[in-house]
């Protein structure tokens, strides 16, 4: 990349069989790291390249421009150190990535997962994070999950943790976020050996605590009692009809109609907010 295609703002490199096997082919991907620093590249796409984590150390990545908002490395053979790599980049004053895709890689090395943890948590601008198929267990969960809770500067909307192995306990490390956060908006968890209880836990956030999450992705889990997916659809729903402002004491009444009257088609949502605010059914509204 020379310095006439700083302009180039998305770079698509996936697939392209980088191996990094010969001295020059790491000398190329050396210099193709230090050109992030000056670069305006917005999003770069290198995955399904084994650039394993050797590659990844010379990315140099800790330097990357403040411009690059979304970085992907699915299926790219990252293995051990890749955490504390990452999270030096996600620390780092430049950096302002919204997106890090990350599926197919190797957490299953605690430390690893918990460097990663802290470098979302911390990373401000950091909205979504995919880490499908990246061999991440419960203990994997409790990392990523507490580092979520005590971090009020991760700003997290869309975590895609799918096809991994959290189970029940890692299920309920999740409910126990979603009583708190207050940004995540979807979370993918399918395929990850959670039953009931962990479902349950889930569900039980959902109607008792969170007002923003929208959407959580549960196929292909070993679930029984398929009336706990009804239930959180149906707060999902409620949360995306705007479920936070029956909160707000500051919505002048003469709002509410319209809130209601987007509802006309969802009935059982109506009526849920009907029967958290009576007073709108003896307003007739």
């Amino acid at each position: 990349m020379s310095e006439n295609q700083s302009t180039l703002v998305n770079l698509d490199l996936s697939g392209n069989n980088f191996r990094l096997k010969t001295e020059a082919d790491a000398n190329n991907f050396a210099s193709f790291g230090r050109a992030l620093a000056s670069c305006q590249l917005v999003s770069l796409n290198l995955g399904n390249n084994p650039i394993k984590t050797h590659g990844l150390i010379m990315l140099q990545l800790e330097n990357a421009s403040s411009s690059l908002r979304e970085l992907k490395l699915d299926n790219s053979q990252l293995g051990q150190g890749t955490g504390s790599i990452l999270q030096r980049a996600l620390c780092s004053p430049n950096c302002e990535w919204s997106a890090l895709h990350l599926a197919q890689s190797d957490f299953s090395d605690q430390d690893d997962m918990q460097a990663l943890s802290e470098g979302v948590s911390s990373c401000n601008t950091l909205e979504t994070l995919v880490m499908s198929g990246c061999k991440v267990t419960t203990a994997g969960t409790v990392h990523l999950t507490n580092a979520i809770m005590e971090e009020p500067r991760c700003k997290l909307v869309t975590v895609s943790i799918g096809m991994n192995s959290i189970g029940d306990e890692g299920a309920l490390h999740w409910a126990e976020a979603l009583k708190v956060n207050k940004t995540i908006q979807k979370l993918g968890l399918r395929d990850n050996k959670i039953g009931d209880r962990g479902v349950e836990a889930i569900l039980a956030a959902l109607r008792d605590n969170n007002v923003t999450v929208r959407e959580v992705i549960l196929s292909s889990n070993p679930v029984t009692n398929y009336g706990l997916f009804r239930g959180i659809r149906f707060y999902s729903k409620v949360n995306r009809e705007g479920r936070y402002l029956l909160a707000d004491t500051h919505i002048p009444p003469s709002l509410w109609p319209h809130v209601l009257a987007k509802m006309r088609y969802l009935l059982d949502v109506r009526y849920y907010f009907l029967q958290q605010k009576p007073e709108l059914f003896l307003r007739n509204v």
